[in-house]
């Protein structure tokens, strides 16, 4: 039963939800013909990360921490009382129930759930680069990249130790959640941590995504693999902006063909830096406004 929950939460993250997140389409050119749009690049020196040995070590070694994690969760499920024992049924009923009730049900701790946690990586993911030895030793690393593109790959190409704390920290706060305040709402935190674990995804994949109601949009964390000391938040905007460090996503157009040649065969036509970027010690690129 563990092995088809972790597949089933595999296979929804990297196949399913997708769909759920489409990229925005171009206009349509002379022939109707629309394509997905790129998230523009801040910057011409944002070249891609070539990866290495120490890259594949962090990727393999990620992965292979996954499964003991599903198997934590799968366990704080089954003391919220899920039960692998008792298959559901699919009948006219229980479509009923699961839109009149169980949906319905689940909004409210679904939407607590997601707010908490971001609340709190905000906060550690700050630190990890306002202190220089956490941005040294645990989260420099993920800055290799500073133009994401590559989905999974970048998104597992991060520290081990920032991963497990950002995995451990989601199963501390639904943990909390139902032990000390009793909102213990399964089909919310199955939500919560599928959509956590897409989005994650495909904020790293390069494409132009948003939610509804622009709730989550990909272009946000790309504005912090070129700025760096921006955008903490891991999906919203909410405590960038409480806490002042929100920078919106904008895109100038390049003076010269010339310029807007610079940039490659797969960037969109009207990209241009907002800002010079240049090398620090110990930073990844950091716009100068």
């Amino acid at each position: 039963m563990l092995y088809t929950f972790l597949g089933t939460n595999i296979l929804g993250c990297s196949v399913l939800m997708p769909f759920f997140f489409q990229p925005r389409q171009s206009e349509a050119d002379a022939t109707g013909k629309r394509v997905s749009m790129a998230v523009p690049r801040r910057s011409r020196n944002m070249v891609q990360h070539e990866l290495n040995e120490i890259d594949y070590t962090y990727i393999a070694l990620n992965t292979l921490c996954m499964p003991g994690f599903f198997y934590h969760f799968f366990c704080l499920m089954r003391s919220w009382g899920f039960d692998p024992a008792a298959p559901p049924s699919f009948d006219s009923s229980t479509a009923i129930t699961l839109l009149t009730e169980t949906i319905p049900g689940a909004l409210v701790p679904l939407a607590l759930y997601f707010t908490t946690y971001e609340f709190f990586y905000y906060w550690w993911h700050r630190a990890m680069h306002e202190v220089p030895a956490l941005y040294k030793w645990v989260h420099k690393h993920h800055h290799q990249q500073t133009y994401p593109d590559r989905a999974v790959i970048d998104t597992l190409n991060t520290g081990c130790v920032e991963s497990q704390v950002g995995l451990y920290s989601q199963l501390a706060m639904l943990w909390a959640y139902g032990s000390f305040i009793g909102v213990a709402n399964v089909p919310a935190a199955c939500i919560f941590f599928a959509a956590a674990g897409c989005m994650s995804v495909l904020e790293h994949d390069g494409f132009e995504r948003s939610a509804p109601f622009n709730l989550f949009e990909a272009r946000e964390h790309h504005m912090h693999h070129a700025y760096v000391k921006c955008n903490y938040s891991p999906y919203g905007t909410l405590w960038d902006e409480v806490f002042g460090t929100y920078k919106k996503f904008d895109v100038r157009k390049y003076s010269s063909a010339k310029k807007a040649a610079d940039i490659g065969p797969f960037e969109p036509s009207i990209t241009e830096p907002m800002v010079a970027a240049k090398r620090r010690p110990n930073a990844a690129i950091i716009g100068e406004d």
